[in-house]
């Protein structure tokens, strides 16, 4: 049963992860309350997807509509650079998604 859910390598890395909170250079600084409160909703979230097919439907649909986004981006690119954009590779599809959700983030929030 425990290699269903990752078994001992899961339970290492969310141990790190407490740990690496509990060793930080000012731990009574740390908000637990927002810890608390992050870890609860990542837990519903994994548990609403993995659980229920249509929390996985939504989950899935709402991935699809992020590629089609992020596909709309690159059709612009070369909209804008010309159809050989993406010879200089790595930076310019990093570049062309952080000017994207840097634009989407600025203009979501008054």
């Amino acid at each position: 049963m425990a290699s269903r859910y990752g078994g001992v390598r899961n339970w290492v890395k969310g141990l790190l992860a407490v740990l690496t909170v509990y060793v930080c250079i000012v731990p009574q600084q740390v908000v637990w309350h927002t810890v608390i409160s992050g870890l609860f909703l990542q837990f519903m979230f994994g548990l609403f997807v993995l659980r229920w097919k249509k929390g996985f439907q939504a989950a899935e649909f709402l991935g699809n509509q992020t590629v089609v986004f992020l596909e709309y981006t690159i059709a612009g690119s070369e909209f804008i650079f010309g159809e050989e954009w993406y010879i200089h590779g790595f930076v310019m599809y990093v570049s062309i998604y952080s000017v994207t959700h840097s634009n989407i983030v600025t203009n979501c929030n008054p």
